[in-house]
């Protein structure tokens, strides 16, 4: 991760994404550990949802014909419907 030198972040921080442009609050509406992105490039479209923890490894792709996740700590979100609708009750 790139920051600055005063900018100080420990594991298990939770930090915040916002978009540099205009300050969009990048949370994802399905979790509120993750942030979310949407993509389009041609025909390609879908979201890249990542963990907002630090030193956490969760990544997700959603495309809509390929559904990915990356990461050592993917299992421990079963409760969290990534590909879905929100938090599994």
């Amino acid at each position: 991760m790139i920051h600055p030198s005063d900018f100080t972040v420990r594991s298990g921080d939770e930090i915040e994404f916002n978009c540099p442009v205009c300050s969009f609050d990048l949370t994802s509406p399905r979790s509120e550990r993750f942030a979310e992105l949407s993509f389009a490039q041609g025909e390609d479209q879908g979201r890249v949802i990542i963990s907002k923890v630090i030193g956490e490894q969760a990544t997700f792709l959603i495309m809509p014909q390929r559904k990915e996740s990356f990461g050592k700590d993917v299992e421990g979100y079963s409760a969290v419907n990534i590909f879905g609708e929100g938090v599994k009750d």
